[in-house]
């Protein structure tokens, strides 16, 4: 006997029509109808429903209809995959949320030390109009750049020490920035990635194709001419960088 057969049983049982069955499961009747004929089958949360006004143990209310069960098994992992996707992407937007808030209260506390240290926000235009997220910090031959506008980005400090230009966001995250524009003297547009006491990482180069070993050597050439003057700003950057972050 099919879960069909047993429900029209079950609710002739108790003399209920198929509209008062329907009614109480809030369905159509015509859907009640199709059930007791085995043109389809209920789902898994109406069969639940079922087993329990009917008072039938859902064991003896799918015993035996082949289809159904397999039909039920498949729902059941369905729901299964949908619950798991579920707590994924809750959990994904948890983090999203937690790191978007943490980055927040960094960037509030990176604002607060800037201007406690005495850092000023930059005039951005001929008119005395400023930025309340662009910092800048004058000490001698030295400027020291910051841009908070984007929290996702974090601390990152740019220097310029006469014709060199440094990008500074940790000791991993150092970049000397050559340029014919700042420097007539160098002979490439280049950034060069470096660690803190000014050797080569791993891909100096990875943001561009040097042509020739000669290029090379004018690259490494002009860096170890201005070594001193280099180091003297990295380790500097970096004081300041850590100076910004304290808690």
């Amino acid at each position: 006997m099919n879960i069909g057969e047993k429900i029209k049983e079950e609710r002739l049982k108790r003399e209920w029509t198929q509209e008062y069955l329907s009614t109480l499961l809030n369905v159509s009747r015509p859907t009640v109808s199709s059930w007791e004929v085995g043109r389809n089958y209920p789902d898994l949360e109406t069969i639940i429903l079922i087993s329990d006004l009917l008072e039938i143990p859902l064991d003896n209310l799918l015993r035996e209809d082949t289809e159904i069960v397999k039909d039920v098994t498949k729902e059941m992992k369905r729901n299964k995959y949908y619950r798991l996707i579920l707590k994924i992407s809750a959990a994904i937007v948890l983090v999203f949320l937690l790191f978007n808030l943490v980055l927040k209260v960094n960037q509030q506390r990176y604002l607060s030390n800037l201007k406690e240290l005495g850092w000023q926000t930059l005039q951005i235009d001929k008119i005395n109009q400023t930025t309340d997220k662009q910092f800048e910090l004058i000490e001698g031959d030295t400027d020291y750049y910051v841009n908070l506008a984007s929290p996702r980005i974090g601390l990152k400090m740019i220097t310029r020490k006469d014709n060199l230009v440094i990008e500074v966001k940790n000791e991993s995250h150092i970049e000397l920035i050559i340029s014919k524009d700042n420097d007539p003297t160098a002979n490439e547009n280049i950034n060069v990635k470096v660690r803190k006491n000014l050797i080569l990482s791993d891909k100096p180069f990875d943001n561009f194709q040097l042509t020739s070993e000669q290029t090379n050597d004018s690259v490494l050439d002009y860096i170890s001419k201005n070594k001193k003057d280099y180091q003297e700003m990295i380790d500097n950057t970096l004081l300041k960088i850590n100076e910004i972050k304290k808690s």
